[in-house]
């Protein structure tokens, strides 16, 4: 992938670092950048080293009074919804292995009765032949 970033200063652009691509297929895309610097923009340049630009961004984001702890706050409660969607899948969870249990538990107290019934009418059928 080849990045270039440039300003247009005409509808046919030379771009010598596309020659490696020549004659290949490949996908150009052209997003317009923001102007940067404007008057009562304060912008900063990553890369650049521009710590005054930096400071000024800040105090402006300071100064509009701008909630620095909200992402916190969203992310407290983003971590106490995923605790409780656990906690519901467990409960959940736990109910359906409780009604399994008790169908169990009713399965085998039937096959229970079932083995009694048969020894019953084994003993029956012995104390007739």
């Amino acid at each position: 992938m080849i990045r270039i970033r440039t300003t247009l200063t005409s509808d046919t652009p030379h771009l010598p670092e596309l020659a490696p691509l020549v004659g290949r297929r490949v996908s150009i895309t052209v997003v317009e950048e923001p102007a940067t610097g404007g008057p009562g923009t304060p912008s900063v340049t990553t890369g650049t080293g521009d710590w005054a630009g930096a400071d000024r961004a800040l105090q402006a984001l300071h100064d509009s009074g701008f909630d620095f702890g909200v992402y916190d706050r969203i992310a407290e409660e983003d971590r106490l919804a995923a605790e409780a969607a656990q906690a519901s899948l467990t409960l959940a969870n736990l109910k359906a292995r409780r009604a399994a249990a008790i169908r169990l538990r009713e399965f085998n107290s039937d096959f229970g009765a079932l083995a009694e019934q048969d020894a019953i009418d084994l003993a029956d059928q012995e104390g007739r032949s």
